[in-house]
């Protein structure tokens, strides 16, 4: 029997709380017997406080050390050279000194593991650290597309190059959300083997609910009395997912029972001019939850929703619109039997058609005909969508299929 191996997530964007996929691949290597260790910047954003993990899961920021932070503040006086220097070296050179402080950390600490690099620079972060005996996996989260890189990012340009390398020469496995990204990302990384993706949702691990439906989390917090209906939209309030059109046909419904809550998955400022409009056009039934909650805490937010909505701008390229294996708050509302309502996106048609779990609008002024559609069915609707959560979105079916296909010979707790 082999002894179980270390494995090491390396996530550049560094804000955990908001990214169940690492935090749900973690725990479930951990309870398999593995030590995990997630390298991410130490960096300041305030997003969700930072969630309960498994013990064997150890967070290990990377801060840049002092002598680089030193260089950047003198290059960066000197007028002729900042803004060259800006374009071409100052990410890499962030890159390069977090990548030497790794380095560090892993020598002194850590034998024997294996790297999964979280999208393009987590990939490039993790593949410095592989040794002979390493297995170098791709968890792509995020799409780098050529077309979306604007043409002033010399940065994105270069780490978009090594990706295509390392995907092709090093990496044993990626795990993608959907069919649809991982033919996007075929295409953009001239990838010519299928086997060489799994398919890993953006999804939260069952919890038997059985579909309680017993927080008052918005009720209490919004003084919404037991019996008013309350539609979710969850995680970022922006226009990407076309938070002034939601609001604006929402402040035209008819019945004053229905409530319509925005989410945010950061701490965000009310005083925001763009928040103080979407409440002017919301109305009195339109509430802004702005204050997130642990990633541990997250059921009774899901708990406390009758519907869940999803919408996304498609015109903000691939990473945006083929987003049905990828997109978290559509997981999480069916998974605590959300009846869900969208725009039309690639796969979502025939999801909905096929589970029928709620509606796909064409146009976002239907929005309240599906609501009342789906209020005058709610349990049939309800239980297809956990039933779908099931069928397509269940992380811990999914992950099983990866661990067994790449873990044989390791020993199950």
């Amino acid at each position: 029997m082999k002894a179980k191996k270390n494995i090491a997530i390396f996530f550049w964007e560094s804000y955990i709380s908001v990214a169940p996929t690492i935090i749900n691949l973690a725990d479930a290597l951990a309870e398999k017997g593995h030590k995990i260790f997630i390298f991410i910047r130490n960096v300041d954003y305030v997003f969700a406080p930072e969630t309960i993990l498994n013990k064997n899961v150890i967070i290990v920021p990377i801060s840049q050390s002092s002598a680089v932070l030193k260089f950047i503040k003198v290059v960066n006086k000197i007028p002729w050279v900042r803004g060259w220097f800006q374009y071409k070296y100052y990410n890499r050179i962030i890159l390069y000194d977090v990548i030497r402080k790794t380095q560090v950390f892993l020598k002194e600490n850590i034998t024997d593991n294996d790297c999964i690099g979280v999208d393009s620079i987590g990939l490039f972060w993790a593949s410095k650290l592989i040794n002979e005996e390493s297995v170098l996996y791709y968890l792509s989260l995020e799409l780098l597309c050529k077309s979306a890189i604007p043409r002033n990012s010399y940065f994105l340009k270069w780490i978009k190059e090594k990706e295509l390398r390392l995907h092709n020469n090093k990496v044993k496995l990626t795990l993608i959300q959907d069919k649809f990204r991982l033919n996007i990302l075929e295409r953009e990384n001239e990838i010519i083997l299928d086997n060489k993706f799994s398919i890993l949702t953006n999804s939260p691990r069952e919890n038997n609910l059985n579909f309680k439906k017993d927080s008052l989390y918005f009720n209490q917090k919004f003084q919404i009395l037991p019996g008013e209906k309350i539609i979710l939209m969850a995680g970022m309030i922006e226009e990407v997912t076309m938070a002034t059109s939601v609001a604006r046909t929402f402040g035209k419904f008819n019945d004053e029972n229905v409530k319509l809550i925005f989410h945010e998955r950061q701490q965000r400022d009310p005083g925001e001019q763009y928040f103080q409009d979407l409440q002017k056009i919301g109305g009195k039934n339109f509430y802004l939850s702005l204050t997130p909650v642990p990633y541990s805490d997250v059921t009774k937010v899901y708990d406390s929703a009758d519907i869940g909505l999803v919408f996304y701008d498609p015109s903000y390229g691939d990473n945006v619109a083929f987003i049905i294996g990828a997109s978290g708050k559509l997981s999480h509302y069916l998974m605590h039997g959300l009846p869900v309502i969208a725009n039309d996106l690639p796969g979502f048609r025939e999801l909905f058609e096929k589970y029928d779990i709620g509606f796909v609008l064409n146009e976002i002024h239907d929005l309240e005909d599906a609501v009342d559609k789906i209020f005058l069915n709610y349990k049939y609707y309800s239980d297809n969508a956990y039933n779908c959560y099931l069928s397509e979105y269940n992380f811990n079916s999914q992950f099983e299929k990866f661990y067994v296909e790449n873990y044989p010979d390791c020993e199950y707790n």
